[in-house]
């Protein structure tokens, strides 16, 4: 498929056995990983079940809930994001860090790159509802 490391997974793991496991998945199939450690909170984890062509999964999220937009503006990781061509970020992120989706969206926008969003996800309809519910 692609060249090793020509993807980056950019998040926050917590420093422990989960992250190191996400880490070691990523590296063997040629996933470059730039996450902010969290040393406070444990990696999430998620857990599926499968039946037939419908899945059910539960998620707790716990490190990846604090991502910060300084991580993605640090030098480091937005020279990862100057030199991609494409950007994803799946449908959990926001409800974690709206303002790193507004900071990749804008620069994928100023430079006509292709910026994909998951919104299919279940947690987004919860969070559209608690929104909805808190709303005046």
């Amino acid at each position: 498929m692609l060249p090793p490391k020509s993807t980056v997974y950019v998040g926050c793991t917590g420093q422990d056995a989960f992250g190191e496991a996400l880490t070691s998945a990523c590296v063997r199939e040629g996933v470059l990983t730039k996450y902010r450690i969290e040393k406070d909170q444990p990696t999430g984890r998620c857990g599926v079940i499968i039946t037939g062509h419908h899945r059910s999964m539960v998620t707790d999220l716990a490190a990846a809930n604090h991502y910060k937009l300084e991580h993605l503006e640090s030098p480091e990781i937005w020279t990862y994001v100057k030199s991609a061509k494409i950007y994803y970020v799946g449908g959990y992120h926001l409800t974690v860090c709206v303002p790193a989706i507004l900071a990749l969206g804008k620069h994928a926008a100023e430079t006509g790159k292709v910026s994909c969003d998951c919104f299919s996800t279940d947690v987004l309809d919860c969070w559209l509802m608690a929104r909805d519910r808190s709303s005046p």
